[in-house]
C-alpha cells in the first residue's frame, strides 16, 4: 500500500520512459522527500510496535502459599509474568530450598513432611500484612549474578598404550 502511494505521488512528475521531465526536477525532489519522510515515520511506529511484542512480558508480583501438614501455610512473596514461572523461580531460590529442608527436619520421627503447594491461596499481588517470606530481593540478585561457571566436559584421551616399537603399520 505505502509503496502504491509512493509511486502514485511520483509517477505525475516522470516521463513515459520513467525519467524525471527536467522543469519538474524540484517537486519531484519534494514528492520524493515527502515520501521518505512518512516511510520513515511509518519504520519507526513499526519498530516500537515489535519491540513491544517482542519484549519480555511484563512481571508482576506473586505471593505463593505452601505448607507441611499439620503446620500453618507459609506465604512467599516473588515477581513472574505467570503463576508457573513465580512457582518455577520460587523451587530454585536457596531460601525457599532450605525452608524445605528446615520442614522436612522437623518431622516427628518415623513420618515423613509432606510440603504441599496451596494452589487455591495463591494470588497475583501482595498478600495481606503479616507473615510471608519476601524473595523479590533474593530473586533480583539471583538473576542479575552472572551464571556459574560449568566445569569443561571430561577429555576422552586414550590410556598410553606401549610404546611402538618396529615399522609402522602403514610403512609395512
Amino acid at each position: 500500500m505505502r509503496a502504491a502511494r509512493r509511486a502514485a505521488l511520483l509517477a505525475p512528475h516522470l516521463d513515459a520512459d520513467g525519467y524525471v521531465v527536467e522543469d519538474r526536477r524540484a517537486v519531484y525532489d519534494d514528492a520524493r522527500t515527502t515520501s521518505a519522510v512518512e516511510a520513515a515515520d511509518w519504520l519507526d511506529h513499526l519498530t516500537a510496535r515489535l519491540e513491544q511484542l517482542a519484549a519480555a512480558p511484563p512481571r508482576s508480583v506473586y505471593t505463593l502459599v505452601f505448607g507441611a501438614l499439620g503446620q500453618a501455610p507459609d506465604s512467599f512473596t516473588l515477581y513472574g509474568t505467570d503463576e508457573d514461572d513465580a512457582l518455577n523461580t520460587l523451587r530454585q531460590l536457596p531460601s525457599f530450598l532450605r525452608w524445605s529442608e528446615h520442614q522436612a527436619s522437623t518431622s516427628p520421627p518415623g513420618t515423613s513432611t509432606v510440603v504441599e503447594y496451596h494452589g487455591e491461596w495463591t494470588h497475583p499481588h501482595l498478600a495481606a500484612p503479616g507473615h510471608r517470606y519476601d524473595l523479590r530481593a533474593e530473586q533480583t540478585a539471583a538473576a542479575t549474578r552472572p551464571a556459574a561457571r560449568r566445569p569443561p566436559p571430561p577429555t576422552s584421551e586414550r590410556p598410553a598404550g606401549p610404546p611402538a616399537t618396529g615399522t609402522p603399520p602403514h610403512r609395512r
